[in-house]
Parts: structure tokens; C-alpha cells; sequence
């Protein structure tokens, strides 16, 4: 039987790439900036974010699902260590150059907004999702050795699969008010969890022999027409119930719709993972999605920035020009923040551990 490659996944950096590119999309929308006119992905940045929650877990995961010896403190240490010096630094640096920028066009700008950010409460605008990422790591090793153990025999995969039907009906039912509300991760745990479980199952088959047919080609087609029919825009025109887009109620929008990423974004990548002759694959693993997915956190951190600067800057510049404005700045911008700061942070990081480990 043949062995399939565990580490050949590079294209998940182009998939990291899709997701930040639909998180611009949606914050183009909402301030009126398209390049194109009539693509308007306002609201459907949520999938973006899911997706990044997803392969957040899926690849960390699978460090706790890989290792055979036994998760020790020390490299317990080293993997917080790791997350840490990979988000906090630019976390921090976008954050306060936000506070002093927005505060040059809103003076009354409160200095606790920026300290209850630091302290990874609750954060507004684009900045909500990092706190919620960064307290999600606390759970991952405990989720993950879980998980492990429990997949070892029949019995356990049988409590795992009721434990996991039963996170998706606590958070159906139950949304804002189960225990993980604390965590302030209610509404995305389900999403943590999928990547999990996905990184398992892709653990446990890796040595089969996925076949390139076409049930496998329709069963991703279908997975692919259903996520897309998720943009707002699509599904009105197709179930007419409000006027436009920026009428929508997004909560009320988005209440139990999440939930179906949860199934098809694991198997879009479970599929693509297995299927080592994939056209999804090719494409994900072009180098300008693998690029823009490696310059993906910055991106993320800074858009917003950007936004509004050029929003409040060029009034009088047509949607398309600042759209066009917006993303080349936030492109040489990232890149810079990238190499700059994320990789030297990254590579501190890396020495500690090394420290670490030689003690």
C-alpha cells in the first residue's frame, strides 16, 4: 500500500492564503471598497476566520498526534514558547501603532481599550479573533492527548465520536452560554475541534491509497459549491429575503449557518490532503496563494489599518482606486512586518527553546 507523504502539505499555506484573502474581501465590502464592482464578499468573512481556526488546530495537533514519546514539561514549554513569540510581538506592535493612528482621526480614543487588548480580553474590530486564537493554545495539548488516547480502541472512538456530536449540539442549543463562554471562544470551539479531529483521521489513514474517481471529484465539487453559496451576496439573489447586503441582520444571518463549515471545510481538506493528484491541490500550492498564506497573519493584522487610513485619506477617490491602494500598501506593509518582526521573534523563540532543551 502505498504511503502517503505526511509532511507534504505546503499547499495548506495556500489554503491559509484563500481564508486571508476572504477576510479582505468582506472588509473591502464593508467600507465600499471593491476592485470589481459587482463581487461583493461583505459578510463572508466568517468563513475566512473559520478557516484559520481550523488549520490552527489541525497543524498544531498534529505535533501531539506525531510525537511517541511522552509530552513532557519541557516540551510543553517549548510549544507555548513557540506560540507566543509567533502572534504576541506583532499583536502588540499593530495594536498600539491602531491606537495611535485612530486616535489622530478620533481623539477621544480610551487608552483601556488598547490595555484590555494586551491583556487578551475582549478585543474590538478585527483584533476579537487573536485573543481567542491565543487562548485557545492553553486547550489544544489537552484536546490533543485526549483525543490520542481515546483513538487507541474502539471503545474510545465510539466515546469520541458521541463527545464530539455533542460539542455540536451544546453549541447549537446552547451558544453563548456554555462553559467555554468564559474562554470567550464559545462561538469558535466547534471550529478548533474539527481541526483536531480532522488532523487525527488524517493520522490514522495516511497510508491509504485515495483513488483519483469521481465520486471523490464530486463529493469535493459539491463541498466547494456549498461554501461558496455561503457569500451573503449569492444567497440572496438565490433566496430573495433582504434588499442589500448591508441590510442584513449578521447575527441573526449567521446563527446556525456556521455550523455547516464545519463539516465541509474538513472534508475539502481531508479529501485534497489524501488526494495527491488534486487540481485543488495544484492551485492551493501556486506560490503566490503559499506566499500570501505565509505573509497571512500581517495581512491580517494590518488590512484594517490600512483601510481606514486610505478610507479617510483619498475621499475623493473612486471605490476601485482605493481598493487597489489599500491592497498594495497592506502587501508591502505585511512583507516588511513579516521578515522584520514575525521571523526575528520566530527565530528568538527558536533559540530559547534550543536553550531549553540543551539544559
Amino acid at each position: 500500500m502505498k504511503s502517503f507523504k505526511l509532511d507534504n502539505i505546503t499547499w495548506l499555506d495556500g489554503l491559509r492564503g484563500v481564508a486571508v484573502i476572504i477576510v479582505l474581501g468582506s472588509h473591502f465590502g464593508h467600507a465600499r471598497m471593491n476592485i470589481f464592482p459587482n463581487i461583493n464578499l461583505i459578510g463572508f468573512g466568517q468563513f475566512g476566520i473559520y478557516i484559520f481556526f481550523f488549520l490552527s488546530w489541525f497543524l498544531l495537533s498534529r505535533q501531539f498526534y506525531k510525537r511517541e514519546e511522552k509530552i513532557t514539561i519541557r516540551y510543553l514549554i517549548s510549544y507555548f514558547n513557540k506560540r507566543i513569540f509567533r502572534v504576541i510581538p506583532l499583536y502588540y506592535i499593530v495594536l498600539m501603532i491602531d491606537f495611535y493612528i485612530t486616535k489622530v482621526y478620533f481623539p477621544d480614543q480610551n487608552i483601556n481599550m488598547l490595555f484590555s487588548c494586551m491583556l487578551l480580553k475582549e478585543a474590538p474590530g478585527v483584533f476579537r479573533t487573536i485573543p481567542i486564537e491565543i487562548k485557545s493554545y492553553l486547550l489544544l495539548p489537552v484536546v490533543s492527548v485526549i483525543f490520542k488516547k481515546l483513538s487507541k480502541n474502539k471503545e474510545g472512538c465510539i466515546i469520541l465520536i458521541i463527545t464530539v456530536i455533542s460539542m455540536v449540539f451544546l453549541n447549537i442549543y446552547f451558544g453563548d452560554t456554555n462553559i467555554l463562554g468564559t474562554l470567550g471562544i464559545e462561538k469558535y470551539y466547534i471550529y478548533f475541534i474539527a481541526g483536531s479531529i480532522t488532523a487525527l483521521i488524517h493520522e490514522k489513514i495516511r497510508t491509504y491509497k485515495f483513488n483519483n474517481n469521481l465520486i471523490t471529484k464530486s463529493v469535493l465539487a459539491i463541498c466547494i459549491t456549498m461554501l461558496v453559496i455561503q457569500i451573503p451576496i449569492i444567497w440572496i439573489k438565490i433566496f430573495p429575503g433582504y434588499a442589500s447586503v448591508y441590510e442584513i441582520n449578521w447575527e441573526e444571518f449567521y446563527q446556525y449557518r456556521y455550523l455547516i463549515g464545519v463539516f465541509i471545510i474538513p472534508i475539502i481538506v481531508l479529501i485534497t490532503l489524501l488526494d495527491e493528484k488534486s487540481f485543488l491541490k495544484k492551485v492551493l500550492d501556486s506560490k503566490i496563494l503559499r506566499y500570501i498564506g505565509k505573509i497571512s497573519f500581517s495581512i491580517y493584522c494590518i488590512h484594517m489599518l490600512v483601510i481606514n487610513v486610505v478610507f479617510y485619506t483619498f475621499l475623493d477617490f473612486s471605490s476601485s482606486i482605493k481598493s487597489i491602494i489599500t491592497l498594495i500598501i497592506t502587501l508591502i506593509f505585511s512583507t516588511i512586518t513579516y521578515y522584520l518582526i514575525e521571523t526575528t521573534f520566530i527565530k528568538i523563540g527558536h533559540k530559547l527553546n534550543s536553550k531549553i532543551y540543551n539544559k
